[in-house]
């Protein structure tokens, strides 16, 4: 903390992010530091861009790391995913929030999501939905289990927007909604069904229209507010279902509650694939 302070106390803001990156192997809230030092947009970008740095997250919360200490924290999410997939290859791959579970790296659920973020868009780690995976991972469906899904994918896939429920799938099926529950839960952990409530999984593709849908009746309305109402009413689905949807798209964070309406959090396409393994 002392060698940190001193860093940052330089009247040059270059040497002090500088110094400051160099002993920082979580990386240095940029635009924290800017603001303690008064500096304007302008100069904040042009510090930025005169450094050789890693810049991941948005501001106000953007986060740098000097290029050593981005290789290190890239080499160790890697690292943690391809050790889980030698533990769990028949699981699609790692939730975001705990792939440094063991590291010994303590750092915020926000920053882990945007270094998962830009490491993604470098095409160092592959995320779907909120689990992390090597490129190059397939997870392992047991024979069993791939049996079973080719008969209750065409059941999620008729029911579109409003997929049957568990106790609806046993039901068609002859076997028990606690045995149908449980390996809907395992066919998710291969991304190709999701739980949207305890007794609702959803296809991935179904879910991408509805969010699609949500952020169409956002772009619509002046204040961006969402009603519970509205979101029924244009996705066709009952009420119940609706809620349980929209509750859902609050834990993803793509939406967040104001009262009685929601906004939109982040775009669709960041939360969700757009395309989903073969079985």
């Amino acid at each position: 903390r002392l060698a940190f302070l001193r860093a940052v106390a330089d009247d040059d803001a270059a040497r002090a992010l500088a110094a400051a990156l160099a002993i920082a192997p979580s990386g240095i809230a940029v635009d924290g530091l800017a603001r303690g030092r008064n500096l304007t947009d302008t100069e904040t970008e042009a510090l930025l861009a005169a450094l050789p740095l890693r810049l991941v997250g948005d501001a106000p919360a953007r986060h740098a790391f000097s290029p050593l200490h981005w290789g290190a924290m890239r080499e160790t999410l890697v690292a943690a995913v391809a050790a889980h997939h030698r533990r769990h290859p028949e699981l699609l791959g790692i939730a975001t929030d705990r792939v440094l579970a063991g590291t010994g790296v303590r750092i915020s659920s926000t920053l882990v999501a945007a270094i998962a973020d830009a490491l993604v868009a470098e095409a160092s780690l592959v995320k779907e939905g909120h689990t992390l995976r090597l490129p190059t991972h397939r997870a392992r469906i047991e024979p069993a289990d791939a049996a079973r899904w080719k008969a209750v994918a065409p059941l999620l896939d008729a029911g579109g927007a409003a997929p049957p429920s568990v106790a609806e799938i046993a039901d068609r099926l002859r076997e028990r909604p606690d045995r149908i529950a449980q390996f809907l839960v395992r066919i998710g952990r291969h991304g190709l069904a999701i739980r949207v409530a305890d007794n609702r999984f959803f296809r991935p593709a179904a879910l991408q229209r509805l969010a699609d849908l949500l952020s169409d009746l956002a772009a619509e309305a002046p204040d961006g507010h969402i009603t519970v109402a509205r979101f029924r009413d244009r996705s066709g689905v009952g009420r119940n279902l609706a809620i349980d949807v929209l509750e859902y798209f609050d834990q993803v964070k793509l939406t967040r509650r104001t009262g009685e309406f929601r906004v939109l959090a982040r775009s669709p396409k960041d939360v969700f694939k757009r395309d989903e393994p073969p079985v």
